[in-house]
């Protein structure tokens, strides 16, 4: 697929579709735990999310069922997985496990999930509880080895369920223990990611003081293309497209799939004025949410 064009014929084949903006957790440095999300807590239907998802059947690959929300929170989710193996696209999710839902470890198992992130930054009830705000560190862990009990009983080797462990100045000095107990538990993979801040927030340098260890360097924009823009798509649950997964406002959405076909989207002035950013130094023509993104090097008048 050809990265360099402001219109583009090629249809995205990653799909990030968010199936709920609500959590049982108030982290803080996520929008959906600060109360700071500004989008109405919607939680996406089954059949909204097959209406949604037909067009994209023949070339998607890949959908990564989370954003804003705790995904399990959703009844309706493991039908939505269900229907993207049916139809050979791999899944994936994100949650905090912190879930009591009685046999939910079961359907994860048989829903066809292919890959499942844990969110789990401690080793201990004392260090999780400082960021998981509102998750029980006991039940997660409870409930990982649930998980992987389930999976081994059944013979199936998916979901690979990986720890993602995020590394803040509060928990550092757990990472070696969590590695420990990760592999005493059994899970695929142990992975260690850099603290990040929210989308455009304004007290950066006080939340970095209070969350970031010293270590940590002043992130750089990467210096490419911003792959959003050409190969994916983000879906909110009220149908909202994003141009990715760090847009917490809805005013900035670039469409809605439960009002127009995403013909009508992919190459509509919004989506064509985000990539001249990165194509030259003209202005993108609109106000867009990209004009501020700090993650991409940008070529293009971003006071535009």
């Amino acid at each position: 697929m050809a990265t360099r064009h402001e219109y583009v014929s090629g249809k995205p084949y990653v799909i990030i579709v968010d199936p709920i903006n609500k959590c049982n957790l108030r982290c803080p440095l996520c929008p959906s735990g600060t109360g700071d999300l500004n989008r109405d807590r919607t939680v996406m239907s089954y059949q909204q999310f097959t209406e949604i998802i037909r067009p994209f059947i023949k070339y998607a690959y890949e959908i990564s069922f989370h954003n804003w929300g705790e995904s399990l929170l959703n009844p309706e989710v493991f039908k939505m997985i269900s229907f993207a193996a049916q139809h050979n696209i791999a899944s994936n999710m994100s949650s905090n496990l912190s879930i009591t839902q009685a046999g939910i470890m079961g359907e994860i198992v048989g829903s066809g999930l292919e890959y499942l992130v844990v969110s789990l930054d401690a080793a201990s009830p004392e260090v999780y509880r400082q960021y998981r705000r509102g998750g029980n560190f006991d039940l997660v862990i409870s409930n990982l080895r649930s998980l992987i009990a389930t999976r081994n009983a059944r013979g199936s080797k998916t979901p690979r369920i990986e720890w993602q462990f995020i590394v803040m100045k509060h928990n550092m000095h757990e990472v070696e223990q969590a590695q420990t107990l990760a592999r005493e538990i059994g899970v695929d993979t142990f992975r260690l990611i850099p603290v990040g801040f929210p989308f455009g927030v304004k007290n950066l340098n006080d939340l970095r003081r209070e969350w970031a260890p010293d270590s940590l360097p002043m992130s750089e924009p990467i210096d490419s293309t911003c792959f959003y823009l050409y190969r994916s798509v983000t879906i909110n649950p009220d149908g909202g497209v994003s141009p990715c997964c760090m847009v917490p406002d809805a005013k900035y959405d670039f469409g809605n799939l439960l009002s127009d076909d995403f013909e009508n989207i992919w190459n509509n002035d919004f989506y064509r004025s985000a990539r001249r950013l990165f194509l030259s130094k003209t202005g993108t023509g609109c106000k867009i949410v990209c004009n501020s993104c700090t993650k991409f090097r940008k070529m293009g008048d971003v006071s535009s």
